[in-house]
């Protein structure tokens, strides 16, 4: 009895693993945080008249609607004939029949119109030539002569601007004439005089070498021609306008964009209307990196007053202001999408999901489409994304309130805490609760440490040289409860019974003195005074718990990236002290070990995520040994694993209960991003070439589990951007789709 006791927890993780309804293929498929919609100018609209927002995408000689299934879901693509090379989108009502209509600007300059029939399908286009090429991608439209026709504006880069008004069929009688300014960036339209005739609004640039502009206002004079220009304010480095009424007086405001030579650089000008077409400044959003797109305009909180978004055109942030009434706002909320957008795309507003709060859609430049959910009051979640705390470094899963749903916990490093998110059983998840622990939080680990049945965690703090032990009340929340010394720099957290007591034990890495600390249990939350022993080797980097020789105690592997590189095997000796064993020579740099039997012996094997910092990118590999059955093992086989591997994990991923390898990296066939990397294994200890699955930012780490309780494991990849402050931080879902 007492050797299975020693062996319980190792065998339910292997359980797990491998025993789950088979369903063998060759390839797998994941659910991705963000949708697969093509990227070109996006535009969003009730297409087939049911309700819901749809979408539509301009590429090169197609139209691409993507109808919405309600609840988030998009559904697949359906193509039209559309104009060539477009650069601008939009959705408007041509003729009157309370359909909508798309209409698309080409680079050539033609105007481009599909009919809807109202059932998400459009009729062939109709084409309209501008005769202008020089067209700087801004459309205005509007009804300029009171036919009650959407008529149409452009402006050009050489100070021209074309009128072009509908004849209600998709066709337009087209005029241009000169505006006075030597070349124009933008242009809007709105009745900003209020005299009931639509005006224009435009950007002219440039007077100097600052890239310096003016915003100015053409009055309309109610018959499709309009007045000259009058100024409005000087601007640096002006790119795109919007009009809104952002204090609800009835008169249209004007947000501008711009990216200048002044400090701030770039972001975004309010100037509030008066009343009588001139306006001045009350705001200036600066961003942090670049440019922003064109701002989405809406009440996302809920307080009847218009808020604003944006994306910042280099970052794949997402700003939201919530606005006060008076064309002041508050500070920003972040949020994390996909890859840069399509220049030219705002981001699109509309309740995806039904619960009556506007939701945003941000499109992005690996043909994906992110969803930012309203949670009701203004703030936002990803649909299969989800904020974590500053500098996340590490996240497991286990069921942290007892309801049977796989939950995630994360250590957050700048934040010194550690994030719980409660899973829903259906793959999605709370928002996080967090919880303090001790300095620069690495590493986690769970058991239940004080036997109450509810799962606890063990935090390696490496700023601090301790260990954090949180114990949970039973419902996810948790508690500091001790701090247990170790050696000097804990990277890395083990939990097992080293002793054969039943109760859960504690084993650190120490990266600063390359000793191993061992911390006993005693069943109500606390532990014994440290046993230590020293590997012989600097810079730890993972460690893993097993029992390689199959004596019935657990044993120790201990990765090491300084000299040599090598993984090192610990042998248990039942006690909690443990002797040194086998060492595996590797040619690059160890940072992750995770243990399956790969070839069907009955013999745990070890896998090694390694990076080889000397290429560029950096090469990753997962080394794979099989074991001995005495603690030693056979000669190391590598396979592929992408770029910039932080972690390798394993399970039995399609179904046909052989252990697979999940390595959480970069593809260096993608642009730079966290991804799933799977390979599938043969069942002899060797793996197929690596699928990669994208997953958002920069990846962290990794977590595997059946989050949508439908049989088939899942996969949670913690994501940030490459810098210590980690402005995105993410956990990205990616729910097996294999059948």
């Amino acid at each position: 009895m007492k050797a299975h006791s020693r062996l319980l927890l190792p065998l339910l993780l292997t359980t797990l693993v491998l025993i789950i309804p088979q369903f063998s293929i060759a390839q797998v498929a994941f659910a991705k945080p963000d949708f697969d919609v093509q990227s070109g100018p996006t535009a969003v609209d009730d297409f087939n008249g049911d309700g819901k927002p749809d979408f539509a995408v301009a590429i090169n000689g197609s139209v691409i609607i993507y109808l919405s299934l309600g609840g988030g879901n998009i559904g697949p693509p359906t193509t039209f004939t559309g104009g060539s090379n477009p650069t601008v989108l939009i959705s408007t009502d041509f003729n009157h029949d309370g359909i909508a209509d798309l209409a698309e600007l080409g680079q050539d300059g033609s105007i481009t119109v599909l009919m809807g029939h109202g059932d998400g399908t459009f009729s062939a286009p109709v084409v309209t030539s501008t005769g202008a090429t020089n067209l700087n991608g801004a459309i205005a439209a509007n009804d300029f002569n009171h036919d009650h026709n959407t008529d149409l504006a452009l402006s050009a880069a050489d100070g021209k601007i074309f009128v072009l008004l509908g004849n209600g069929d998709g066709s337009f009688s087209v005029s241009s004439f000169a505006s006075g300014a030597t070349a124009l960036n933008a242009i809007e339209s709105a009745d900003f005089d209020g005299d009931g005739n639509t005006d224009l609004a435009v950007l002219t640039c440039c007077i100097d070498e600052f890239q310096t502009g003016d915003v100015q206002i053409l009055h309309g004079h109610g018959d499709g021609t309009f007045g000259p220009l009058v100024e409005v304010s000087r601007v640096s480095g002006p790119l795109a306008l919007t009009a809104a009424d952002l204090n609800n007086d009835g008169h249209p405001d004007l947000l501008v964009t711009y990216d200048g030579c002044h400090t701030p650089c770039h972001g975004v000008l309010v100037f509030m209307n008066r009343g009588d077409g001139t306006l001045n400044q009350t705001a200036n959003l600066a961003t942090q990196d670049s440019a922003p797109n064109l701002p989405a305009v809406a009440d996302f909180n809920g307080d009847g007053i218009p808020d604003i978004a944006f994306e910042e055109q280099s970052t794949s942030t997402v700003e939201v202001y919530w606005g006060n009434g008076d064309g002041t706002f508050g500070a920003p909320r972040f949020y994390a999408k996909g890859p840069q957008a399509f220049p030219a795309n705002a981001l699109l507003v509309g309740d995806f999901d039904g619960d009556r709060h506007l939701d945003l859609a941000a499109t992005n430049s690996n043909n994906t489409l992110t969803l930012l959910m309203n949670n009701g009051d203004g703030t936002f979640f990803m649909n299969m994304r989800y904020r974590t705390g500053r500098a996340p470094t590490a996240v497991v899963t286990a069921d942290m309130n007892g309801d049977g749903f796989p939950d995630l916990v994360v250590a957050d490093s700048l934040a010194n805490t550690v994030a719980v998110l409660l899973g829903n059983g259906d793959g999605t998840f709370n928002r996080r609760s967090e919880f303090a622990t001790g300095n620069g939080p690495i590493q986690l680990a769970v058991g239940d440490f004080n036997r109450d049945g509810a799962m606890d965690v063990a935090v390696a703090d490496i700023a601090e040289n301790t260990v954090s032990i949180l114990l949970n009340n039973g419902t996810g929340g948790l508690s500091l409860a001790t701090k247990l010394t170790t050696g000097r720099n804990p990277a890395a957290v083990v939990v097992g019974d080293f002793n054969g007591d039943g109760i859960a034990d504690v084993a650190v890495a120490n990266q600063g003195d390359g000793t191993v600390s061992v911390f006993l249990g005693n069943g109500d939350g606390s532990f014994a005074a440290a046993k230590s022993f020293n590997t012989g080797h600097t810079l730890l980097s993972a460690l893993v718990a097993a029992d390689f020789n199959r004596d019935g105690v657990l044993d120790l592997a201990v990765a090491n990236t300084g000299s040599p590189q090598a993984v090192t095997v610990f042998l248990g000796n039942g006690d909690g002290t443990f002797h040194a064993g086998s060492t595996l020579s590797l040619t690059d740099n160890p940072v992750s070990l995770t243990v399956a039997d790969f070839n069907g012996d009955g013999i745990p094997d070890l896998a090694c995520g390694t990076v080889r910092t000397s290429s560029t990118p950096e090469s990753a590999f997962a080394v794979v040994a099989l074991g001995n059955g005495d603690g030693t093992f056979g000669p190391t086989n590598s396979f592929p694993a992408g770029a910039g591997l932080t972690t390798i994990m394993t399970a039995d991923i399609n179904g046909d209960r052989i252990p697979d390898l999940v390595a959480i990296t970069q593809n260096p066939a993608f642009p730079p991003g966290a991804f799933a990397g799977i390979l599938l294994g043969n069942g002899d200890g060797t793996f197929q070439t690596a699928q990669f699955f994208p997953a958002g930012g920069f990846p962290h780490g990794g977590a595997i589990a059946d989050f949508g309780l439908d049989g088939r494991l899942d996969i949670a990849v913690l994501t940030g951007d490459n810098t210590g402050d980690d402005l995105s931080p993410t956990l990205s879902i990616l729910l097996n789709r294999s059948r």
